[in-house]
């Protein structure tokens, strides 16, 4: 029921639950909180707790020489692609940063860069769904992965039954 939680359209929209960011252009401008959304399931009947499981990820000082290295992470997400986003593994801290086309991204409340221990990229079918250029991504069935983490790359498989399954991934 989460899907009909949305902004506007959809079956029971949901305009109180999001806010429009000033300091940001449209469409991108829309922000939420897990908060709202949750009070805003509960209003419509969706009091439920989540069914999430945790992913469990080795430590982040990754050290089999096995592994290959992986110090640059570039997406590319073809032609239907608008920017090119990157993460650089940052030794010193134990992370990976993120960039976009090159320039480090900042957290717009922290202004701190944006990072994270592990990057995980699943390699799906998308296509452009309509005239207006929206593109969806098919994330149910299974294809390649990686794990990057501690500069190192693993790679494997995911796999979704259905779009109430959770991810899961094979290495």
């Amino acid at each position: 029921k989460i899907a009909d939680l949305d902004m506007e359209g959809g079956p029971t929209p949901v305009p109180e639950a999001y806010q429009r960011d000033p300091t940001r252009e449209a469409p991108h401008n829309v922000v939420t909180s897990t908060g709202a959304l949750r009070a805003a399931a509960a209003l419509r009947g969706y009091d439920r707790a989540p069914k999430l499981g945790e992913w469990h990820f080795a430590a982040s000082n990754v050290t089999d020489a096995a592994l290959p290295a992986a110090a640059t992470i570039n997406l590319d997400f073809g032609p239907i692609a608008a920017s090119h986003p990157s993460w650089t593994w940052d030794e010193a801290h134990g992370l990976y940063v993120r960039s976009t086309d090159g320039v480090v991204q900042a957290d717009g409340a922290t202004h701190q860069p944006l990072t994270a221990t592990n990057v995980v990229v699943m390699h799906a079918r998308n296509y452009v769904a309509d005239s207006n250029g929206h593109v969806l991504i098919d994330n149910v069935g299974q294809g390649p992965a990686e794990v990057y983490i501690g500069g190192r790359v693993i790679s494997g498989t995911w796999r979704k039954a259905d779009n109430a399954s959770l991810t899961r991934q094979a290495y």
